[in-house]
């Protein structure tokens, strides 16, 4: 099992250039991202068609916005690592009146918007309080975010199968997985979800 890393770490390994890419190939994270991207309009459409504002917790350097492509959508993206923001807005730059990433620990501070969408990918494996974070919702909030089955050195967890993810989520969430992007032999997999928070 991996180690919680702070932001000095993120700041290195996103200042090394290995991210400089296009979502498209960051291979699993895209078939994520993906299908987030569609999981996330439908939910609007079909059932909350108010929310008009998306907020990324735990953004990174800003590969999922530039899949959203919807122009009445805003998004905001907050992540404690500053080479992380600095790559976001660059990646971002010609959606920028719609698309905000701003320096947040949000371990210690939370974004407020309304009429909201959360979402987190890749981010919750990260770090020792993710239910923390799932306590700052509002019952009724929705949040669609991604956990790996696989570690990393900083991976503080990760998910042997689906149920071990509906186990610990469904403390907070009315919570479905969504998805499965599979790995190489079906060993790493990220899991999709969608959860309502109680």
């Amino acid at each position: 099992m991996g180690e919680y890393q702070k932001a000095e770490y993120y700041d290195n390994a996103y200042s090394k250039g290995d991210y400089d890419v296009s979502p498209s190939e960051m291979e699993m994270y895209y078939i994520v991202w993906t299908c987030a991207v569609e999981d996330i309009m439908n939910y609007i459409k079909y059932e909350r068609p108010e929310l008009d504002t998306i907020v990324d917790l735990g953004c990174g350097p800003g590969h999922f916005p530039l899949m959203l492509k919807d122009d009445n959508i805003k998004y905001f993206g907050y992540d404690f690592s500053i080479e992380a923001i600095n790559k976001g807005k660059v990646s971002n730059w010609k959606d920028r009146k719609r698309k905000k990433f701003f320096l947040m620990d949000l371990e210690k501070d939370f974004p407020s918007h309304d009429n909201v969408i959360y979402c987190s990918f890749e981010f919750f494996e990260h770090i020792p309080f993710d239910m923390e974070i799932l306590d700052r919702l509002n019952k009724g909030d929705v949040i669609f975010f991604s956990v790996p089955s696989f570690d990393t050195e900083s991976h503080v967890r990760h998910f042997k199968d689906k149920d071990e993810v509906i186990k610990r989520y469904n403390k907070k969430l009315d919570v479905e997985i969504t998805a499965i992007a599979e790995g190489q032999h079906g060993k790493q997999n990220i899991y999709l979800c969608k959860g309502i928070k109680k």
